[in-house]
């Protein structure tokens, strides 16, 4: 802790501070890997809203079969 406080060369504020960091126009051409994930996970969500348009569907269904016969 003293260390990030001292302003003494080589302590761990002043390699912060000389770290570079990158613009976001330094990733323009760079493959993040978020674009394959981003993609899967709205096959994921398209997967999941199928699948609860069909159950849903099969319960009213039932629902109308028990009251024909029920009428």
């Amino acid at each position: 802790m003293d260390e990030m406080m001292s302003g003494e060369e080589g302590s761990y504020s002043s390699r912060m501070s000389n770290k570079s960091e990158k613009n976001m126009a330094d990733f323009d051409g760079e493959e993040s890997g978020c674009d394959d994930e981003l993609v899967q996970l709205a096959a994921q969500v398209q997967y999941v809203l199928a699948l609860k348009i069909v159950t849903d569907f099969k319960i009213v269904l039932n629902l109308l079969i028990l009251w024909h016969h029920i009428s």
